[in-house]
């Protein structure tokens, strides 16, 4: 973890960053989560300013592979946003329905819905580094955006149905990732001949 976290060079990170003044701090943060911002979809619908304070109100976190990072039944009490890695989605009879990675939200649903506990199961397949927010600091940034709110609440009843639709046809039919597989294979690609 400490090699991968720090990739050889130790420091007193802390120290460093409370040194310097707010505003570069929140640059800093910016900077360091720029592939997040330019990877979750929620974010390029977001004003700047927005983005700025849910970045910084975020904790970075990293899992290795196999690490629970959210177990069903526990309390929805924040967002995380994968940077990068890929996490598996397991059902509540450990059946795995889909992958997620970079740029995709784990538990948006929990925030502006009446759900309050995980109905899934999350594991980290690859070393994962995730940017978590808790509930509290996410809605206390976007309660008053009336406008934001909705688009929030279309994007979480897009996501619930979607996984609904996963759930179903993976219990009814199971799932076959060879078949699905051999069919993004051997798709045929349309190809323009005139350049």
């Amino acid at each position: 973890y400490y090699e991968y976290k720090y990739q050889h060079h130790f420091f007193q990170e802390a120290a460093i960053f409370h040194a310097i003044s707010i505003y570069l701090q929140h640059e800093i943060i910016l900077y360091r989560a720029r592939k997040l911002v330019s990877k979750v979809e929620l974010f390029r619908n977001l004003p700047k300013s927005m983005v700025t304070a849910i970045i910084s109100k975020c904790k970075q976190m990293v899992f290795l592979n196999n690490d629970i990072v959210v177990e069903r039944g526990t309390p929805m009490d924040g967002i995380y946003f994968i940077s990068y890695g890929t996490v598996a989605l397991y059902n509540k009879h450990f059946c795995e329905l889909i992958h997620y990675s970079d740029g995709f939200e784990i538990g948006l649903t929990g925030i502006l819905d009446e759900i309050n506990i995980y109905q899934y199961n999350y594991i980290a397949i690859e070393t994962t580094e995730v940017y978590y927010i808790t509930k509290k600091d996410f809605l206390s940034i976007i309660l008053d955006k009336k406008d934001i709110l909705k688009f929030f609440s279309k994007w979480v009843a897009d996501r619930v149905k979607q996984l609904k639709d996963i759930e179903a046809t993976a219990m009814t039919q199971g799932v076959d990732i060879l078949s699905s597989l051999n069919k993004i294979l051997e798709r045929p690609k349309i190809r323009t001949t005139v350049f």
